[in-house]
């Protein structure tokens, strides 16, 4: 190798293309640009020895000179052999006893000396190229490098006897086979290997299907800029404009990384590559794979470094840390990042203690670090770059110890289990929220880690209730109720939570769905939550959607004063009155920063319904609902009470008393890309983004994507914009299907940011997945996907991209279909519920007695008419198919219309109600007059009705009656029948019997009759309208 070279003071320049830095009289290159080129070895001449204008090595003994950047090949009887970092150059034989290793990059200081007629470098000065934390590093340009260890080593005087260093040119052993043992020795790979260099698309050619020659087991060298970095720091992977995609969802060729405690490079980097060419199996395909074997072989290409870093603390969100009772230790976590070189490192400082250095994910950028014993104080953050810049934050920490105890609730946990010694611990949770809520007393948390809890559930005064939990915090504020969604779900079976005379409850971070309403009368009201009387309490961070209502309040209905309602979503809810929405009573109390969309006021107020109510609104989104924004029986005086909420899009009306925006609230495009699709997030280009009011209260702290409020000023609705949003919808082809079909569902991910590349993780929490299919192509599911756990799918490309998912289930019940995309630092999820039903009908017959004219008799038949009609809505569309039957009985009809000698009435045959004429027509023979007659005979009736024709195991037998049966008396009947016979009969005939008597004084003599889970109707006797009846068939057939 030549150097050419002028004599410049005491400095070298090299000439090419290389960029001069001169320091204290020596001068450090580094590459000009990105371009990847072989850099000769920088040998430094210090100023006793007068430069010819060209060298060649071996350099005059005696010459003091600097090697800097030279990699250590191997290490021999008293010799280190050092070679350039970069391709080309001689190997160097340098004597010293520094404790040194192959791989490692070295800047040596001493002189030349010949030994035994071979010059060397004898060592004076030997120092380590490393990264922050002293650990060996490939130094990336420019020099000077800041992160140098010295390593100790013997000072050889000159003149000393050397000996002559080894030979490494001899030939290295060649792989033999022994005839006798069939045994293959291996082959040593020499240091004088000479890799192949050759572009991304060229390894493993002849391996993977690609004609050419193999390279599997070769040593080459490829080059790229990092596309990807694993969050295990185990590999990374390279583009050199290839563009290669093997199906993980990365772009370029796959490079291991054995070396965890050594950061690789970073994304953007631009990097030489020399390894063994390799092949690995992935998905049932086979991969192109590069082995590295040093970190050395791994020559970086950086930026040039001109900005600082970022570092930010984001749990707990607001310095407020909620700590469980008992827990020692708390994580707290932040977001670090640079724009240049990376991150090197992230540190934690607990008041004024030492730092400590925290856990670091450079895909995400999250960090975390756990924290000892923590109490009130002051934490800080350091996040350091590769070029030796850092940025410090810090936060001050209030530590509330929750004394009462936390009640943790886990429905996936293996250990869950609703029963003692249970429900104080992650490791030994509850398995249900009903049953938690129940046990609970006092003052208390009940925390619930993320999916689906079906059953509606009764709130307690002084208790939280807290979704959002991965299972495993310690502290409250830990918790994200966007990655770890908490499903409560109502089966249609009443509201989803009831608080009736509460004080200090707070439902939070929850997702509502599947809500039917509390009945009351022939109305039902509060269809996800129904709150009444309760002061104070807070509905905050949940998403409330898919809840109908006859009435009042779709997805909240909030009776009296103090009630905050802030942060939530109200999505797809409907009511007569307040779809999103019904606050009555409250003159003080909040409805805040929520986002009201596509809920449905049948009759008013399809966002919002107020009656004689005047809480504070403000920053809230009332778009694109149906009957009405915000409405209002008595038209609003206070117009201060309504600040900056953006009520646009809704039919019928924005306000029901003006036509102008009243307060300052403002009506523009909320800028919602996706809201057809159900996401609710606005765009950075809406004109809600900072548009809010600051001044007004704000009860919550994050958004609904547990994000931090405020970037600049709090933009209106439940969604604070993000710049690194990436849309991801997931939309079914049909949301109900038989039990055993199959149901094919899209996951679309698209603009704003670049989705090439995006990793699309699909998973169900029942049933199963059929099958995947990207851009046409089936992926093969042979590696677990088919089962219940998470599927990963990779490899979108192009501008957008879909992952079609189809799933199956044989049995009935839902399957709940999440999707997930990594997106900056945070991961967005979207699940789709898929019921499968069961397709034998729910049978049910109509026992009708007091048949005439008076007054119990029309209550007797619209209750009848109002249950079927009530049932019919809840069964049809996505529900069992529903048949129904009928007798009406008294005296009054001969006995022969029922074929008995003494059951006497008229029957209406099972009929399918698949239509509203098949109801019309259930409902004229109800509402049709017949004979009175006080004599009953409602045991023989019920006999008669086990054996109806279609009559099956699991018959709904309703008895409407407003007497009690005279069987029993010998002179009506010949033999008698008496109760304990009937209810034995029932019971052995699958009979689920249900009773609504008309009086009180007749529940004790009917509850023998209610069998097999029926039950007496005594919340509602004399109304006839089945309440405990319809809530066991529509909480049966889901």
């Amino acid at each position: 190798m030549r150097l050419t070279v002028t004599r410049q003071h005491g400095s070298l320049l090299v000439q090419g293309a290389m960029e001069e830095q001169r320091m204290n009289g020596f001068v450090g290159r580094r590459v000009v640009g990105l371009a990847l080129v072989s850099l000769c070895l920088l040998v430094f001449v210090g100023d006793a020895q007068a430069l010819p204008g060209s060298i060649d090595w071996p350099l005059p003994a005696g010459t003091q000179v600097t090697l800097q950047g030279v990699m250590v090949e191997r290490t021999l009887d008293g010799f280190v052999f050092v070679r350039s970092m970069w391709a080309g150059g001689p190997r160097i034989a340098v004597f010293t006893d520094a404790a040194v290793r192959p791989g490692w990059t070295l800047e040596i200081q001493g002189y030349v000396q010949t030994a035994q007629g071979t010059p060397v470098v004898i060592a004076q000065t030997v120092r380590l190229y490393a990264d922050v934390k002293g650990r060996a590093s490939p130094p990336p340009p420019p020099w000077p490098w800041p992160y140098m260890v010295d390593i100790p080593c013997t000072d050889v005087p000159p003149g000393s006897n050397i000996p002559a260093p080894p030979d490494l040119t001899a030939p290295s052993p060649q792989p033999t086979i022994s005839a006798s043992e069939q045994v293959v020795t291996t082959q040593d790979i020499t240091t004088n290997s000479t890799p192949y260099g050759m572009t991304n698309r060229s390894l493993a050619t002849g391996t993977i299907g690609i004609p050419g020659l193999s390279t599997t087991g070769k040593l080459v060298r490829t080059w790229g800029r990092v596309t990807s970095v694993d969050s295990g720091n185990t590999y990374f992977y390279i583009n050199d404009g290839s563009n290669l995609h093997d199906g993980s969802g990365n772009t370029g060729v796959k490079v291991l990384w054995d070396w965890p405690t050594t950061n690789p490079p970073s994304v953007d980097w631009q990097v030489a590559v020399t390894g063994e060419s390799e092949t690995e199996m992935q998905g049932g395909n086979t991969i192109r794979v590069l082995r590295p074997s040093s970190p050395l072989n791994v020559n970086t290409f950086t930026p040039s470094d001109t900005t600082d870093p970022t570092v930010s603390i984001t749990a707990p969100p607001d310095g407020e840390m909620h700590l469980a009772s008992g827990a020692t230790s708390a994580v707290i976590s932040g977001l670090a990042s640079d724009a240049d070189t990376g991150i090197a490192m992230v540190q934690v400082k607990i008041d004024s203690g030492e730092w400590n250095t925290a856990t670091y994910n450079s895909v995400t950028k999250v960090w975390t670090y756990t924290w000892s014993n923590p109490t009130s104080t002051t934490i800080y953050a350091r996040a350091t770059d590769f070029a030796g810049r850092h940025a410090d934050c810090s936060r001050a920490v209030t530590v509330t110890t929750l004394s009462n105890g936390v009640i943790y609730v886990d429905t996936n946990s293996a250990n869950a289990l609703d029963g003692a010694n249970h429900g104080g611990s992650w490791s030994m949770p509850y398995k249900t929220v009903v049953y938690a809520l129940n046990q609970a007393s006092g003052t208390k948390d009940v925390w619930v880690a993320k999916g689906t809890y079906v059953g509606c559930v009764t709130m307690k005064s002084n208790i939280g209730l807290y979704g959002g939990f991965a299972g495993g915090e310690t502290y409250r504020e830990q918790r994200n109720w966007h990655a770890n969604p908490t499903i409560l779900d109502g089966n249609k079976a009443g509201s989803v939570v009831t608080a009736i005379s509460t004080s200090g409850c707070r439902i939070d971070g929850l997702v509502i769905r599947g809500g039917s309403g509390r009945i009351s009368g022939s109305s039902t009201y509060g269809g996800g939550i129904y709150c009444t009387g309760s002061n104070p309490a807070v509905i905050a961070n949940n998403v409330v959607r898919d809840c109908t209502v006859s009435w009042s309040g779709g997805g909240v209905y909030a009776t009296g004063m103090g009630v905050t309602i802030a942060g939530n979503v109200f999505l797809s809810n409907k009511a007569a009155y307040g779809g999103g929405v019904y606050s009555s009573g409250a003159t003080t109390g909040q409805i805040a920063s929520n986002s009201f969309l596509l809920n449905t006021g049948t009759t008013n107020g399809g966002g919002i319904a107020l009656y004689s109510s005047t809480p504070i609104l403000s920053n809230n989104l009332v778009c694109y609902n149906t009957g009405g924004g915000v409405f209002s029986w008595y038209t609003p005086t206070n117009s201060s009470l309504f600040k900056r909420n953006d009520v646009y899009g809704n039919s019928s009306y924005q306000y029901n008393w003006t036509s102008s925006p009243f307060g300052t609230d403002i009506s523009v495009d909320p800028g919602i890309p996706y809201l057809s699709d159900g996401d609710w997030h606005i765009s950075l280009a809406s004109q809600c983004v900072n548009a809010g009011d600051d001044t007004a209260p704000l009860p919550v702290d994050t958004d609904i994507d547990a994000e931090p409020r405020r970037n600049r000023v709090i933009d209106i609705g439940a969604d604070e914009a993000s710049e690194c949003w990436r849309w991801l919808t997931l939309t079914s082809t049909t949301q109900c299907a038989d039990e055993g079909t199959s149901v094919s569902l899209t996951a679309h991910v698209s603009n704003p940011g670049p989705v090439e590349g995006c990793r699309v993780e699909v998973s169900v929490d029942a049933g199963e997945i059929v099958s995947v299919t990207r851009d046409g192509n089936i992926i093969d599911l042979t590696d677990g996907g088919t089962q219940q756990g998470p599927l990963s799918t990779h490899g979108i490309t192009g501008t957008d991209g879909n992952v079609v998912i189809v799933v199956r289930r044989v049995d009935p019940g839902y399957v709940n279909v999440t999707s997930t995309v990594q997106e900056c630092n945070t991961q967005i999820s979207r699940t789709a519920a898929i019921r499968f039903r069961d397709t034998d009908p729910v049978n049910l017959v109509f026992v009708i007695d007091s048949t005439g004219s008076t007054s119990g008799g029309r209550e007797m038949k619209d209750g009848v008419k109002a249950t079927v009609e009530y049932l019919y809505s809840q069964l049809t569309g996505c529900g069992r198919p529903i048949r129904v039957a009928g007798i009406k009985y008294s005296s009054g009809y001969a006995p022969a219309l029922l074929g008995g000698p003494y059951t006497y009435g008229v029957k209406y045959d099972f009929a399918t109600l698949s239509s509203s004429e098949d109801i019309t027509a259930f409902e004229n023979w109800v509402s049709a007059a017949g004979p009175g007659g006080e004599i009953e005979y409602t045991l023989d009736i019920l006999e008669y009705a086990k054996d109806m024709p279609e009559a099956t195991p699991g018959m709904y037998i309703a008895l409407a009656t407003d007497e009690d049966a005279d069987s029993e008396d010998p002179s009506y009947h010949n033999p008698p029948l008496y109760r304990t016979t009937v209810a034995a009969d029932l019971a052995a005939a699958g009979c689920i019997v249900f009773i609504d008597p008309a009086s009180p004084s007749l529940e004790s003599y009917y509850q023998p009759l209610a069998v097999n889970g029926g039950a007496v109707e005594v919340g509602s006797i004399g109304t006839f309208t089945f309440a405990l009846m319809r809530q066991a068939i529509v909480t049966q057939i889901q």
